[in-house]
């Protein structure tokens, strides 16, 4: 009928599978997103009902991640969002630096966090690349250069992923 709303198919929902580690499968997606130089890596794991909400691991991984020579966006250091520090304000700033990262630092203790699994999922979506913290290596650059650090090498086995 003529001034009616289309009615669009949408495919249902898959229900996503129980994650066990948050490195990708590869999909031809992946592979393609996962070919490119990593320089900034967002992290993400648990941080509510947590000791000083587990700030302390995050500053010790992004010290770490950025002495291998990455950018890193971390979350624990956010300030106050203008909601007065809602579960929703958190995630909004977090979920703002993670589309501008390359790709994710998962911490140890991820997949018991309700907002580590959507910054997974969301990382999935975008066909990021997904990698615990404790499995990333140096980033790669050429000799004397000073700026971003080229190539990121994740050592070790990759890991599966959280697929959906």
């Amino acid at each position: 009928r003529p001034g009616a709303r289309a009615n669009h198919h949408r495919p249902p929902r898959q229900a996503l599978s129980p994650a066990t580690s948050p490195a990708p499968t590869p999909s031809a997606a992946r592979k393609s997103a996962m070919s490119h130089p990593i320089r900034t890596l967002y992290l993400a794991g648990p941080m509510s009902g947590l000791p000083q909400f587990n700030y302390p691991a995050f500053g010790h991984a992004a010290v770490t991640l950025r002495g291998l020579g990455y950018a890193v966006l971390n979350p624990a250091d956010n300030p106050l969002p203008p909601c007065g520090g809602t579960w929703q304000g958190w995630m909004r700033a977090a979920i703002t630096q993670l589309v501008q990262a390359d790709a994710v630092a998962f911490l140890p203790g991820w997949e018991l966090s309700a907002g580590a699994t959507l910054e997974r999922d969301l990382a999935h979506r975008l066909a990021m690349p997904c990698m615990r913290v404790d499995d990333i290596g140096p980033c790669t650059r050429p000799a004397g250069h000073k700026g971003d650090c080229g190539e990121a090498k994740v050592v070790g086995k990759a890991k599966a992923a959280p697929t959906e």
